[in-house]
C-alpha cells in the first residue's frame, strides 16, 4: 500500500517551544490512522500540520508522492478536519453542512443530493434534522452534524481531532460508521486523534504512538520515564517495576520507549507459563477492558499494571484457553528485544 502523507524530519515549534520532531512517518492511503499518547504529545499540531494548516518548521512534508511546499492551498482543498470543539453556522442543519459545497462552487440539485446523503450517513434522518436549526441539536447531534458537513466534500484525507469526546453512545457508533463507510465507499485517507480507545481499536487498520513530539509505527503501549544505559541495556525503573531495552552503541536513549501489542505475552497470574530466557521483563496486573479488533478479528486486552497500562493483542481462541477475562489477574512477559525509543 501507497503513502498517502510521507513526513520527514518534520519539526515545529511555538515560539520556542518544540512541539513536533518526528523523523519518520508515512500514513498509509485509504487508511484508518488512529493517534494515541497523552495530552500534550503533539496529536493536535500533528492533525493540523497533515490538514496544511500549520506550516513544519523545518523538514519535508509529501502528499500523494510529492512534496507539498508552496502548493498547501491546493492540498487544502482535498483535505479536511474536523476539530474537538465543533462549530456550525447560526442557521438550519441543510445550510450547516451545505455551507463548505457554497465555498467551492457546488450548488443546485448535486449539492442537495450530497447534502441529503451526508445527513443520513451520521444517522440522522434527513426529513426531522434539515431544517432544524442549530440550537435546537444535542451535542451529539451537533457533533454528527459537524461531520456531516466534511462527508458533504468527498475528501481524501479526513482527519478528525477527539470525534468522540462529550458525546452519547449512540453519536459514537453512528461516527465510527460513517468514518468506516468513507473509507469504504469513497476511498479516503482517515486520521484520527482520540483518548477512546476501545473505540479506535474497533476502526483503526494502524496505531501510531506519540510522545513529546515524536511518533512511532505500530506502538500503543508507551513506557515513559527515565531510562539510564548500561553496557548493552537500558533500565527504566517505575511505580515499583523494572524495565529494560536492548541498545547498541548507535541507539539514542529518550525518555519514552515502546513496545508493541503483538509483542506481549499474557498468562493468567495463577497459571504462569515458564518464561524464556529472552523475554526478561515482566509485569503483574488486571484486565480492565476487552476490546474486539475490527481489522484483525483479534482481541485488544487492556491491563493495569501499578502507574501504566499495556494493550496486548490476543486472538480469542487464546483468551478462551488462558481464561483472560476483565478481572483477571495477569502475568505479562515480553523480550527487551522489541522495546524500541521514540
Amino acid at each position: 500500500m501507497k503513502n498517502i502523507y510521507g513526513l520527514r524530519d518534520v519539526k515545529f515549534s511555538y515560539g520556542k517551544h518544540p512541539v513536533l520532531d518526528i523523523k519518520s512517518l508515512g500514513i498509509p492511503e485509504g487508511g484508518i490512522v488512529g493517534l494515541v499518547g497523552p495530552n500534550g504529545s503533539g496529536k493536535s499540531t500533528l492533525l493540523k500540520t497533515l490538514a496544511f494548516l500549520l506550516s513544519p518548521s523545518s523538514g519535508e512534508i509529501l502528499f500523494e508522492g510529492a512534496p507539498v511546499a508552496g502548493k498547501e492551498r491546493s492540498a487544502r482543498l482535498r483535505v479536511t478536519m474536523l476539530l474537538q470543539d465543533h462549530y456550525l453556522l447560526r442557521t438550519s442543519v441543510k445550510k450547516n453542512v451545505a455551507y463548505g459545497l457554497k465555498l467551492r462552487g457546488i450548488t443546485g440539485a448535486s449539492a442537495d443530493a450530497l447534502v441529503r446523503e451526508s445527513i443520513s450517513r451520521v444517522g440522522l434522518s434527513y426529513d426531522d434534522f434539515a431544517g432544524r436549526m442549530w440550537y435546537r441539536l444535542s451535542g451529539g447531534e451537533a457533533q454528527r452534524v459537524s461531520l456531516a458537513a466534511r462527508l458533504a466534500l468527498r475528501p481524501k484525507v479526513l482527519i478528525l481531532d477527539e470525534p468522540t469526546a462529550n458525546v452519547d453512545e449512540m453519536s459514537a457508533a453512528k461516527i465510527k460508521e460513517a468514518i468506516i463507510s468513507e473509507r469504504d465507499n469513497h476511498g479516503s485517507t482517515i486520521v484520527v486523534a482520540t483518548h477512546d480507545l476501545p473505540w479506535l481499536y474497533e476502526v483503526a487498520t494502524e496505531i501510531v504512538g506519540m510522545y513529546e513530539g515524536r511518533a512511532t509505527d505500530g506502538a500503543a503501549n508507551l513506557m515513559p520515564g527515565e531510562w539510564r544505559g548500561e553496557g548493552g541495556t537500558a533500565v527504566l525503573a517505575t511505580d515499583g517495576m523494572t524495565f529494560s531495552a536492548e541498545i547498541s552503541p548507535e541507539t539514542a536513549i529518550t525518555n519514552c520507549a515502546a513496545i508493541a501489542p503483538s509483542d506481549i505475552n499474557i498468562s493468567a497470574a495463577e497459571n504462569p507459563e515458564p518464561r524464556p530466557p529472552h523475554e526478561i521483563n515482566s509485569a503483574r496486573g488486571i484486565v480492565t477492558q476487552m476490546t474486539l479488533e475490527r481489522t484483525t478479528g483479534k482481541i485488544i486486552a487492556a491491563v493495569k499494571c501499578e502507574g501504566l497500562t499495556f494493550r496486548v493483542r490476543i486472538s480469542g481462541e487464546e483468551a478462551s484457553l488462558k481464561n483472560i477475562t476483565p478481572g483477571t489477574a495477569v502475568n505479562l512477559t515480553f523480550p527487551v528485544s522489541s522495546v524500541k525509543f521514540i
